[in-house]
């Protein structure tokens, strides 16, 4: 038995949505369609409901139309995809047109929407190179390098939003427990074997003792030998007395 069946990354907020022809959308022969109507949504309904997700969230039109966060999120795409025309490479729908579906932001993460907001909440992944650091000093006009170019929207960690399908293990309480354990006892040798891994990469290759004491160069092994105990590459180090 499982604690979770089924997961999934999904985002529940529509980015700068517009709708385009929504009386088209609820008269359609496509499935959305039906499934409007069976609801009883006209097109202004239907307008409200995804003009309101874009300001908070759809978690709530997802109950109203009995369906997941990812299963509305397709039937969205769906809208936006079936009619449309395709001008100079880009998709121009005819029905629905919206920026993303994003994860939506709570607690803290609420209401975050500019770039130094954002970083100073999320943090980085990575730094940008310089010459694309300098080519985005010069865009917005700046002499000298800011954290805005080393560090903009594409150097940040998108949100994520996480859909899942609880297991038979969270509601049988009878056995509840026992779940438990075996969980935290999976979780334990998990953290006892990246200890031990991480204190072999230290040992064995950066060449400090357990005391703390520098290792000589001579007791090191070669962090390609020492890596490959955790890599599925078929490869083997022969020792040769070389460096």
């Amino acid at each position: 038995m499982s604690f979770l069946d089924e997961f999934s990354a999904t985002g529940a907020v529509i980015i700068k949505p517009k709708v385009l022809n929504a009386q088209a959308i609820v008269n359609s022969n496509a499935y959305f369609g039906k499934l409007f109507r069976d609801r009883g949504l006209d097109a202004q309904a239907l307008q409200n409901w995804i003009e309101n997700s874009g300001e908070s969230d759809f978690l709530e039109f997802c109950v109203f139309l009995g369906l997941s966060p990812s299963e509305t999120r397709g039937l969205l795409d769906d809208i936006r995809n079936l009619d449309g025309t395709l001008k100079n490479g880009r998709w121009k729908p005819a029905l629905l047109g919206f920026g993303k579906i994003a994860a939506p932001g709570y607690g803290p993460a609420k209401g975050l929407q500019t770039l130094s907001q954002w970083r100073d909440y999320a943090g980085a992944t990575r730094r940008a190179l310089l010459p694309q650091a300098k080519e985005r000093a010069a865009e917005n006009n700046r002499d000298a390098l800011s954290i805005d170019d080393w560090f903009s929207w594409a150097e940040l960690p998108e949100a994520k939003g996480w859909e899942i399908l609880p297991g038979p293990a969270l509601t049988d309480e009878s056995r509840f427990s026992e779940y438990l354990e075996g969980f935290m006892a999976e979780h334990d040798a998990r953290e006892r074997n990246d200890r031990a891994s991480f204190q072999r990469l230290l040992t064995d290759y950066i060449g400090v003792s357990e005391d703390g004491r520098l290792r000589e160069k001579k007791e090191r092994s070669c962090l390609r030998a020492v890596m490959l105990g955790y890599l599925k590459t078929n490869e083997v180090i022969r020792r040769t007395g070389k460096t």
